[in-house]
């Protein structure tokens, strides 16, 4: 019967001393994180400022890639209805007079010089 006695009272203290060992690796870790809540709380708030700059420059990206490529699209339209509405005979004609123009423009250039 002491036996007995003894042996729960045993027990009862190792089920106690593992609640208390418990209790105070809880408790380290509570004051750990309250120790550091000023450190989480900055991290969150540069978290939510990065997240927000990426998703603006991607919206940012988006708008001048669709506007780079609307501007070359546009500059191809152009290009492809001169084309278009020149015949090779035209365009040989139209190349001569610019290179006449060039010509004059330089002679122009270095009668000036002299």
């Amino acid at each position: 019967m002491v036996n007995h006695k003894m042996m729960q009272s045993f027990e009862k203290w190792l089920e106690w001393s593992e609640n208390q060992g418990r209790e105070e690796r809880v408790m380290k870790r509570f004051l750990s994180k309250w120790r550091l809540k000023s450190a989480v709380s900055c991290m969150l708030t540069w978290r939510e400022y990065t997240n927000t700059r990426l998703k603006l420059k991607r919206i940012v990206r988006r708008a001048t890639v669709d506007k780079r490529g609307k501007m070359l699209d546009a500059a191809l339209r152009t290009w492809k209805h001169f084309v278009y509405s020149f015949d090779t005979t035209k365009l040989q004609h139209a190349s001569e007079e610019l290179n006449d123009i060039i010509v004059r423009l330089e002679n122009d250039v270095d009668e000036k010089d002299e």
